[in-house]
């Protein structure tokens, strides 16, 4: 047998204490990873998560989209009593809920209030409709007649807030963590007896009342669930808050892939006026809400009375966060320096808020460019005059001297996947009244459409 020449037998050493291939693999692949950026998003892969899981692999493509409704109703004390008396409390509170509908036709109950936001599994949503009230915390003493004056400032949100963290599970049933809450301005409650110098309307010691439930629950689509019974808003012993809540699904499928020459398209956003007793209606009739989220809803606004109060249409690319605003910029004063006796105070420093729509969303085409995933968050702010806070005595009137403005704002914070050319229902929210306090008697539905 040959021996092997010297120059092979080093060539093999050599090879022999080499990296593994796997090994080698691994140290290609992460020299040539790089990080990915935040506000790109990559395209969607047949595998991914935007597709249903629970789809069938040889059916179209499968979307779902996950929401929370959540309704506060005012039942008479005496008629909810006698109810828990004669039954038993049911985890499954759809009789009861369609029970409840009867007391309101009878004028035992009222619709108090109705709330919902579509999103993603395992993505929190969050929809508001709340007056921003400016009030003071901290007094300075006055200077000569008149009541104390403001040095410092406190923020409270009233209104209505619905924040849900749905998640659809193996069983298609939906568990969410959820944080309804409402609160209300209760009056005021000053230490001692309102001194000389304030008038009905003022803001100086607010009292706040408010309803908050935070719960974890898992429910069919189509169940109702009771989260509570509380103290009613205005706080009269004469009836409880009943909280119903009901996740809602939206699925929708797609059809084959399609050639895509570009990744542009269109957004078109709809704010639709309706009774809050018509759309409860609407809702209580449909078993099925998904119908309704996807383009039914929009067609019934259309079709009984529902009235178009803004809209906003919006160019994008695919990948590229997008930002659109009509805005009025309105100075707010922060800090005021006490007038002497007689005199008005003077501003000295300032800060701007901003009212009108600001619509901002980061879309992206799923992998068959037949749907778009998009984070949105549209704003609408209007500014309702002022709220004053001290007054000084001025040719024996006393006139405003330290103001706030007031601001009302609906805004829906959440991500959605959206079939083209529908106009998917995103969130429900309550108007303000022609004094800028929360009006829920009349509800606005937000919808959005995708074109391309």
């Amino acid at each position: 047998m040959k021996k092997l020449p010297c120059f092979t037998l080093t060539v093999l050493a050599l090879l022999s204490v080499g990296l593994p291939v796997h090994a080698q693999k691994d140290a290609a692949s992460t020299k040539a990873e790089k990080p990915a950026s935040p506000f790109v998003k990559k395209a969607a892969t047949p595998g991914d998560t935007t597709v249903d899981p629970l789809a069938a692999a040889d059916q179209p493509a499968s979307y779902s989209n996950l929401g929370v409704l959540i309704q506060y109703i005012d039942v008479k004390r005496g008629r909810w009593e006698n109810w828990q008396q004669e039954n038993a409390m049911p985890l499954d509170a759809g009789p009861l809920r369609t029970l409840v509908e009867t007391w309101i036709a009878e004028g035992d109950a009222t619709l108090a209030e109705s709330s919902l936001v579509m999103g993603q599994s395992g993505q929190r949503s969050k929809v508001e409709s709340r007056r921003t009230m400016i009030y003071p915390s901290e007094y300075f003493p006055s200077i000569g007649e008149g009541p104390i004056f403001p040095s410092a400032w406190e923020t409270r949100n009233l209104g209505t807030t619905l924040e849900a963290d749905p998640v659809l599970e193996s069983d298609r049933s939906i568990s969410y963590s959820s944080a309804p809450e409402r609160i209300a301005y209760r009056g005021e409650s000053p230490p001692r007896p309102a001194p000389t110098g304030t008038q009905p309307g003022d803001v100086r010691w607010p009292d706040f009342f408010n309803q908050t439930v935070t719960v974890q629950a898992n429910q069919d689509a189509d169940q109702w669930a009771i989260l509570g019974s509380e103290t009613p808003l205005d706080e009269k012993d004469s009836h409880l808050t009943l909280i119903f809540s009901r996740p809602v699904v939206h699925r929708f499928e797609t059809g084959e892939a399609v050639p895509r020459e570009h990744d542009s398209g269109l957004l078109k956003f709809e704010w639709v006026e309706v009774d809050h007793a018509v759309l409860n209606r609407w809702l209580m009739e449909t078993k099925d809400i998904s119908q309704l989220v996807g383009g039914n809803l929009r067609k019934l606004a259309n079709d009984e009375g529902g009235k178009l109060v803004n809209s906003r249409i919006l160019r994008f690319q695919a990948g590229a966060r997008l930002k659109n605003e009509s805005v009025h910029e309105i100075r707010r004063a922060t800090d005021f320096r006490q007038g002497a006796e007689g005199t008005l105070s003077t501003p000295e420093a300032f800060e701007t808020w901003n009212t009108g729509i600001t619509v901002e969303v980061d879309p992206i085409y799923t992998s068959n460019g037949q749907a778009l995933e998009v984070n949105l968050a549209p704003e609408w702010t209007t500014h309702f005059g002022e709220t004053v806070h001290h007054r000084v005595l001025m040719n024996g009137e006393w006139v405003p001297d330290v103001t706030t403005p007031n601001f009302y704002t609906m805004k829906t914070t959440t991500q959605v996947k959206a079939p083209l050319n529908v106009p998917m229902l995103i969130s429900v929210m309550s108007l303000p009244d022609d004094n800028g306090w929360i009006d829920a008697s009349r509800k606005v539905l937000l919808f959005m459409t995708v074109s391309r």
